[in-house]
Order: structure tokens, then sequence, then C-alpha cells
């Protein structure tokens, strides 16, 4: 499926769409929970993207790469305009290098491949679609992806990190044990996890921590202490303390405004 600015996708867990977008003051997106994974790459101008809760730059020959699950948000910085292109992946195709549930990321890359690809797919659909070009520009839309997102040494094994952090949040996580599972020092871990999320490794396991506990929340009527026990706290005063600093409520007060009304 391929798209341009003027159109909108129906967003769906299977899709494979791809476009570019001349963007002006005003806009922006800001997806909460999709079912999708987005690469989206800077040709020309400024726009800013999310990223482990705060905005940064995603300038010219770097990308945004927002795997499913995790909140997507991007505008166009000031008042100036931004040409981007890009790909969304519905969760169920799996691509590699868009992890379900990871963080957004901005990375540096080789765009003009990417970028031709995708001008190629769009300009083979505009001009009749004869199936066997689209599915050999779709092949290589899919090519120029898999080598932009190489993953950078480290890379990976951060992946593999949050996974295995979202997969046992009330565990005893230390610096040290994180860097012994993926197989670095702890420092190296992190400068990779700055350079890559702008966040420590222990911040980041407070904010998944704190991400649980809200969909908790939300989404179930189980006791604030239980919950407090999921996201790895023994204290229930604690875990309230660290939620009202995360989220600005405290999670009785959360519950209230957002989710279930019985405790």
């Amino acid at each position: 499926m391929v798209l341009t600015h003027r159109e909108k996708p129906a967003l769906s867990s299977t899709m494979h769409v791809a476009g570019h977008t001349e963007a002006r003051a005003g806009f922006e997106f800001v997806r909460r929970d999709p079912h999708f994974g987005l690469i989206l790459v800077t040709e020309s101008g400024q726009g800013r993207v999310l990223v482990g809760g705060r905005w940064v730059e995603c300038p010219a020959g770097h990308a945004y790469v927002a795997p499913a699950r995790s909140v997507h948000a991007y505008h166009v910085a000031g008042g100036g305009h931004w040409r981007v292109h890009w790909v969304i992946y519905g969760e169920r195709l799996a691509m590699p290098g868009l992890v379900s549930g990871t963080e957004p990321r901005v990375v540096e890359l080789d765009a003009v491949p990417l970028r031709l690809s995708i001008e190629g797919l769009c300009h083979e659909q505009a001009g009749g679609a004869d199936a066997r070009s689209m599915a050999l520009w779709t092949e290589l839309v899919d090519r120029s992806v898999l080598d932009a997102l190489k993953l950078k040494q480290g890379e990976g094994r951060l992946e593999r990190l949050w996974q295995a952090l979202r997969a046992d949040l009330s565990g005893a996580w230390t610096v040290r044990r994180m860097a012994t599972l993926v197989g670095m020092g702890e420092e190296n871990l992190r400068r990779l996890c700055q350079a890559q999320f702008q966040t420590s490794p222990m911040a980041e396991l407070t904010r998944l921590r704190m991400e649980s506990a809200s969909h908790l929340l939300r989404h179930s009527t189980e006791k604030v202490a239980s919950i407090a026990l999921r996201a790895g706290y023994a204290d229930a005063f604690a875990f309230s303390t660290a939620f009202k600093r995360a989220q600005g409520l405290s999670p009785k007060a959360y519950r209230i405004k957002h989710g279930p009304s019985v405790f």
C-alpha cells in the first residue's frame, strides 16, 4: 500500500504502508498505543520527535524509529517545513529493529536509498501500479529499511535488555545485573543508554515500571499494594511516591481519573 501526505491510512496490525510528506507548521501526530511500527526519515527541514518522554530533534540524515505499542509523537519544529519519507509496518509483520513495546529512538543513517525506493514505489503506484513492479519496489523498500536499521554495536543487546526487564519488572535489578545479562561493562551500558535513549538504565527501568503500573491502574481493579509488588516495590508507600513523581498523581488519584472506580 502506498500513500502520499494527502491520504490517511486505515491503521491495522497487518498494514504495510509507505509514503512521503511535505509538512508545514501545525503538522503533528500523537499515537499512544499504536498497533504498528514507524520509520520516519527526515530529508530536509526540521522536526521534533518524542523519545523517552522528551522532545528531541530529528534533522536531515536521521530517522525516527518508533516500534508498535510505544508512544509515537512528532511535529514540525518552529514555523518551518519538514519533508519526510516514512514506512509503516503492522505489529504482526515483526520487522527486525522494531521490537514491539521498545522505546522509540533517533538514528543516523544514509537516507538516500530508502528515500529513492519509497519515491519509486509511489511513482509506480501513480503510474499504473503494475503488480510485478509494485512487488519489486516494495521488496526494495523493505531491503532499504533493513539496511537503514542495521543494528549498531550494542544496540541489539539493549533491545534484548528491555525485553528482559519487561518480562521481570518486579526483579531485583541493578546496573551490574543488567550489564551482566547483555555481556558488557556497566559504564558501557550507561553510555549506550544515554546515546540512544537519553536516559540511564535505572531510569528506563523506572519508566517501564510506571508504564506497567499505569496500565494496570487504568484497566484492572487490582489493589494498589499488589500493583506495587508487580512494579518491584515491596513498600506501597515508596511505590506511591515514585508513581506520583512520574505521573503527577498518586496511584489512587490516577485510577479515579483514568480507570476503574473499584479498589
